[in-house]
Order: structure tokens, then C-alpha cells, then sequence
């Protein structure tokens, strides 16, 4: 479900799901601002847009009340909400949202590879969105695990710095290759570069959106809390981010 919004950053959400319609082979909802709905001449242009670039996937318009709570997002169910990364309020809308949210910014993405934000709570969820995107795209998957330990005292030139950024580097690269390794074996025509980076997470992923075609990253139940949504590293991916980012659910199943 894309909600049409006649601005630019509206514009390149609408072109992004039907290309993901397209090649997912997927129906599109197109929803309708009760209060802003756009004119019989700006539903033909968007119905025109779907069906220049996918022309086979069927197309349902719906009026709707549109972002106007988390109880109207959760009717999506397994589906996928597509909105502007500009959207006020984008954070809640994916920690709110009981379906997978792609934030697509009104920026030409690569070609590059798929990105995968991995962290301890990664769930298979997304990781399994991330590898089925990446067959879909015929693309590289690119798995990150951004670490940051305060603990860890970078940039000190002593025998114990070094060895405990050794051991931290380490304990990352085994995480990663826990939570991907399983889901390598099960998608073998999937290339998989892992990467990992000593950095802060938001900079990092946001620094590898710009030779990318679009970034996975998960929500848990606990992303929900109110304190986690203040110091969300998630808004600052958004402001920053130069491909789409998809967000998922850890209760919403991958399509196979």
C-alpha cells in the first residue's frame, strides 16, 4: 500500500512500489487521503505511473484515512506500507506499523548491493526479507555488523587497546556469522559479502546507503518502548539514507 502524496518525495514512493509490485509480481493499493485526496487528474497521472512501470500487477484504490494511527497500519498484515523517508513522524510509523514500512527518499538510488543492518536482535524476519530481496534483485547481499563498544578504548596505541579491539572485532564477526551463515546455505545462488565496522551504527549504515539499492533492518517488540524511540538510531538512516530502507517486523514472515 502506497498512500499518493502529489509531492516529489511522494512521487518517487509511488514509482518505488510499483517497481517492487513489478517484480514481486504483487498487487498495489493505492490509498487516498480522505483530507487531501488528489484530483481525478492526480489519480490518472499515479494509476498512469503503476501501469508504465508495472503493468501486469492489479491495482486497487481505496479512500482512506491515511497515517492517521498505528491500528490503520496494522490492517496491512504481511503486506508492505510504502512511504516517503520525509514522512513526519517516519519512526513511529515503523515502530507502529504492523507490517513491513519501506521509506523510500526522492533520491536516485545504485545499483548496488542490498544491505543488511545486523545486530544481536536481528531477528529472521528481516534477515530472511533481506535474502529474498536480494534474489528478487538479482543482486549482492552486503550483511553489516556496525559494532560500538564504549568500553573498548579505540585509538589508544598500548598492547591492551589493541587486543581488546582485536577481541571486540572478533566477537562481532562471529555474531554476524551466526545470525547470516544459516540463511546463506538456504539461498546458494546469493553472493554474500560481510562486513564489519567499529563505528557508530546510524553514520555507518547511512555512509553505505549511498552505493546501495536498498537497506534491511529489523524492529523487535522491544523497539516499541518510549525511551528507544527518543534515541532511535532509525531517524537519523532516514534523514540521511540514499536508497530505500525496509523495515521489518520480527512477527512478519519473509515471501519465499
Amino acid at each position: 500500500m502506497v498512500c499518493l502524496d502529489s509531492s516529489r518525495s511522494g512521487h518517487a514512493a509511488l514509482r518505488w512500489a510499483a517497481e517492487y509490485a513489478r517484480l514481486h509480481r504483487s498487487p498495489i493499493t493505492l490509498a487516498l487521503r480522505t483530507a487531501e485526496a488528489p484530483g481525478a487528474e492526480g489519480l490518472a497521472d499515479a494509476l498512469a505511473t503503476v501501469r508504465e512501470i508495472a503493468p501486469g500487477p492489479t491495482v486497487d484504490v481505496r479512500r482512506r484515512r491515511c497515517l492517521r494511527g498505528p491500528a490503520e497500519l496494522a490492517e496491512a498484515g504481511d503486506g508492505l506500507l510504502v512511504l516517503p523517508a520525509d514522512a513526519p513522524n517516519a519512526v513511529s510509523h515503523a515502530l507502529d506499523a504492523g507490517c513491513r514500512v519501506a521509506f523510500v527518499p526522492d533520491r536516485p538510488a545504485s545499483e548496488g548491493p542490498v544491505l543488511l543492518g545486523v545486530t544481536t536482535s536481528t531477528a529472521d524476519e528481516a534477515i530472511g526479507s533481506a535474502f529474498q530481496e536480494a534474489t528478487t534483485r538479482k543482486a549482492v547481499l552486503r550483511a553489516v555488523r556496525v559494532w560500538f563498544d564504549p568500553a573498548v578504548p579505540i585509538g589508544l596505541p598500548t598492547p591492551e587497546a589493541f587486543a581488546a579491539f582485536d577481541e571486540a572485532a572478533r566477537r562481532a564477526q562471529r555474531e554476524l556469522d551466526a545470525k547470516v551463515d544459516g540463511w546463506a546455505a538456504e539461498y546458494p545462488a546469493v553472493q554474500v559479502r560481510k562486513l564489519v565496522i567499529a563505528d557508530d551504527p546510524a553514520s555507518a549504515l547511512a555512509a553505505l546507503t549511498h552505493r546501495a539499492r536498498l537497506l534491511v533492518v529489523g524492529q523487535s517488540a522491544r523497539d516499541n518502548k518510549t525511551a528507544v524511540r527518543l534515541r532511535s538510531p532509525l531517524a537519523r538512516v532516514l534523514r540521511a539514507t540514499r536508497c530505500p530502507v525496509l523495515v521489518v517486523p520480527d512477527h512478519v514472515p519473509h515471501r519465499r
